[in-house]
């Protein structure tokens, strides 16, 4: 599931996201291209509330993984450290992953990794910059289980602490970029499975 998030309410102050489209199609392509994944179990979920991601993240637990790998799950937004921004509000991670953790979700998702993706921009500042080199600042505002029950997390993020989220106006996020391309080459290989 991907939960593209790229316009918010005016009375938030956060400004349109407009590489996210980009990053979203990348995405989706190296799920199905790289790790086998159908359309059909590929969401894009554009511009949701935190109430909407949660009930998605709730279906997606309950759903039976005996004849699937993992799950996956992106969230693309403004963000940071800790949260991400939903359409109304921020959200903390953790709070929308809960569903997700082996005390919680459908048995046949116990011990199966569980790969969270963010692609969050700080809301202060973003850093975007063309093609052609020229950069640019832009300001933008229950069973027990063997195992614990977040020992098959595994979170990729783009937002650090104290860095800046790099953009291409042509390519869309460099973070997304080199992990579609990833995906795409090395996910079919005998290393990765």
């Amino acid at each position: 599931v991907i939960f593209n998030n790229r316009k918010y309410p005016k009375h938030l102050g956060l400004e349109h996201r407009k590489f996210s489209d980009i990053d979203a199609i990348k995405l989706k392509d190296a799920f199905m291209k790289g790790l086998g994944f159908v359309n059909e179990e590929t969401d894009v979920l554009n511009d949701k509330t935190a109430e909407e991601i949660q009930a998605k993240i709730t279906e997606v637990s309950k759903e039976d993984y005996r004849h699937r790998d993992c799950v996956v799950i992106a969230f693309m937004g403004y963000g940071e450290h800790n949260l991400v921004w939903a359409k109304d509000r921020p959200v903390g991670i953790q709070v929308l992953l809960e569903p997700l953790k082996g005390d919680m979700c459908h048995p046949s998702l116990v011990g199966k990794p569980k790969i969270i993706i963010l692609q969050t921009d700080n809301p202060d500042f973003v850093e975007t910059f063309n093609a052609d080199g020229d950069d640019e600042l832009e300001k933008t505002i229950k069973k027990r289980h063997v195992i614990p029950t977040e020992a098959d997390f595994i979170y990729l993020g783009s937002e650090m602490p104290g860095l800046i989220t790099n953009r291409d106006a042509m390519q869309g996020s460099i973070f997304i970029s080199h992990l579609a391309k990833n995906i795409k080459e090395l996910g079919t290989s005998t290393e990765t499975r």
